[in-house]
């Protein structure tokens, strides 16, 4: 354990020793296992979150898909010019284009199959 590691666990432990009123730890992790025992002995409540199912999944990539890429291929603000080198699909857009309505890039089919193809991915290896 390095020695900055070391310092910040003494801190933890130090803050979590006993009651407080003024004082709220909140640990969120996919590895509980590897946590430090002297810290999980220190954890009052915990709780399970299970991994998303399909369904969630699909929500997931909906909501991503849409706020990240529908929403910047409809909104003629966010398409600027640093967007236009960043994102190949964008290189050939131009102000004219954007009077005609954008096809979708992907299907709803296709967003199916992509919560399919990522079972067992927590909800933050999605985002």
């Amino acid at each position: 354990m390095s020695e900055s590691t070391h310092n910040a666990l003494n801190a933890l432990l130090y803050n979590t020793g006993g009651e407080r009123r003024d004082f709220m730890l909140v640990l969120a992790t996919n590895r509980a296992e590897d946590l430090d025992h002297a810290i999980l002995d220190r954890c009052d409540d915990s709780l399970f979150f299970p991994l998303p199912d399909e369904e969630c999944r699909k929500d997931l990539i909906t909501q991503y898909y849409n706020q990240y890429v529908k929403r910047l291929m409809y909104d003629n603000s966010q398409i600027n010019e640093p967007a236009r080198l960043r994102l190949p699909f964008l290189r050939n857009y131009n102000q004219q284009s954007a009077t005609r309505p954008v096809r979708e890039i992907l299907s709803d089919s296709q967003l199916s199959e992509a919560a399919v193809a990522t079972k067992g991915f927590s909800g933050r290896e999605i985002g």
